[in-house]
């Protein structure tokens, strides 16, 4: 049974065909936005909070709507360690105030506005771009609809394979705009 299961898999990510009159696939699903628990997440592994808990003191983050960063596209946070460290400037564990683009999943310093990177962070932006179809048009950075699409179906194979009496999607996840797929 468990082989059967890996081959509808493998049978899934290598069956896209191509049409004749386009260049690339159409992805699955249209792309949806992170919703605020992922940006909060995002902000929990950028490296000033990885630092801050490295140095022995978890993070609060606390959410600072701003004018000018609507609420539908954007999520915008004051990250506060519980203790004080030596990243934050007044000695009173403020680490920064951070927007993340809910529809690219982007992170930025609202203190100098740039662009947070880090090794933990880009790795998990990358599985929440890749879980909501988010395409970023940054040379190696870009994923082809294709590329999407597989790891779309990839994921839903795998969970009908841990549930395979449910083939639900996720509850909490917003599926409204994506099309009924039948597996």
């Amino acid at each position: 049974m468990r082989e059967r299961r890996c081959m509808l898999v493998l049978l899934l990510l290598v069956s896209f065909p191509r049409t004749a009159d386009t260049q690339e696939p159409q992805p699955c699903f249209k792309a949806s936005r992170l919703t605020d628990d992922e940006a909060r997440i995002l902000l929990y592994v950028t490296p000033d909070a990885v630092r801050a808990r490295t140095a022995g003191t978890d993070v609060d983050i606390i959410d600072s709507p701003m004018e000018g960063f609507a609420p539908k596209d954007f999520f915008v946070g004051l990250l506060q360690s519980q203790k004080p460290t030596s990243d934050s400037v007044f000695g009173n564990g403020i680490l920064g105030y951070f927007a993340v683009d809910k529809r690219t999943g982007d992170v930025e310093s609202l203190s100098d506005f740039t662009p947070v990177n880090g090794k933990e962070l880009m790795r998990v932006q990358t599985w929440m771009r890749l879980s909501h179809g988010i395409q970023l048009q940054r040379g190696s950075a870009e994923r082809s609809s294709a590329e999407l699409c597989a790891f779309q179906h990839y994921s839903a194979a795998l969970q009908i394979m841990a549930n395979p009496k449910s083939n639900t999607p996720e509850k909490g996840r917003d599926h409204a705009d994506q099309p009924q797929r039948n597996h």
